[in-house]
């Protein structure tokens, strides 16, 4: 089964979702797609460059 995960944007929600991939990246959780807005495609991008 594939996984994805969508990130939304919108200043402190970004920060919020910032630690919850950190946590991702902690765990070994990989998602096999991200989408992400405005903040969200900066996490995703800096989550997949991990």
């Amino acid at each position: 089964m594939k996984t994805g995960v969508v990130d939304v944007g919108g200043g402190l929600r970004g920060v919020y979702t910032a630690g919850v991939f950190d946590y991702c990246l902690d765990q070994d959780i990989r998602f096999d797609l991200g989408i992400g807005v405005s903040a969200g495609s900066a996490n995703v991008a800096s989550y997949i460059a991990r």
